[in-house]
């Protein structure tokens, strides 16, 4: 996977982008129509990795709404496997410093985030590690949700390369029942919903919240949002929208 090689006679790589525990991307130019994209490949040809990468292009490819990440191609037979799609002009994680203050923005780019989950989880599925980081901006300006590495699919049993990790998540942001990798749902991915809102509201690192920096109204969100026993969070992301909403009137 170097500069200028041709992958699947197809996409010529241009640059590398980022990386990730499992995944890398790179930039590509399709050679045919000449068009750019992302191309995220699986870097570890190891069983549980290969799960996990097939699982994730599933979750995307059964998902459509314009905040979730499409995927335009992929190839899951090819060594190695991987998969194509828009690229990003950035992603939230690297305009944090940019838009705080900025509350009708930070509100907004949170509730595309929000939709994007709400319908992940109408689809019966959880995506398990939401963070800044993986939440992209298009170049169209469009905010979709990406990564769905650690996705569950709510009608399914945890598959071995997940249940044995035990904990599951980005520390900082994942819920305590990740700490022990059971009973993680809907509520799971509202706790980090909260934990990003804060993030975009103070530019803090969100592993400790420190109320004072928040105005009361938000703060009762953030905390509703990431109450440590799930069955005092908001239950679904519709009642944190809700929240958010009355909260801006």
């Amino acid at each position: 996977m170097k500069i200028d090689s041709i992958i699947n006679d197809k996409y010529k790589i241009i640059d590398e982008i980022g990386e990730g525990s499992m995944g890398k991307v790179l930039k590509v130019k399709n050679i045919n129509t000449n068009d750019i994209f992302a191309l995220k490949y699986c870097k570890d040809i190891e069983q549980n990795d290969l799960l996990r990468f097939k699982r994730e292009v599933k979750v995307s490819l059964t998902t459509k709404h314009k905040n979730i990440i499409q995927i335009i191609d992929y190839d899951l037979e090819q060594n190695p496997p991987y998969f194509v799609m828009p690229l990003a002009k950035t992603n939230l994680e690297e305009i944090i410093t940019d838009i705080v203050g900025d509350f009708e923005k930070i509100f907004d780019i949170f509730k595309e985030v929000c939709y994007g989950i709400k319908v992940l989880h109408e689809s019966g599925k959880y995506h398990r590690d939401i963070k800044p980081r993986n939440i992209l901006i298009l170049e169209n300006s469009s905010v979709v949700v990406a990564d769905f590495g650690l996705a569950k699919f709510k009608n399914s049993n945890s598959l071995p390369h997940t249940s044995s990790l035990g904990h599951l998540g980005t520390f900082g942001y994942d819920a305590p029942e990740q700490m022990v990798g059971k009973n993680m749902d809907a509520r799971t991915d509202i706790f980090q919903l909260g934990k990003c809102l804060y993030q975009l509201y103070t530019n803090e690192y969100p592993h400790l919240i420190d109320d004072t920096k928040l105005p009361s109204g938000l703060l009762y969100i953030i905390q509703q949002a990431t109450a440590i026993n799930p069955d005092n969070r908001y239950q679904s992301v519709n009642e944190l929208l809700q929240a958010v909403e009355f909260y801006q009137k």
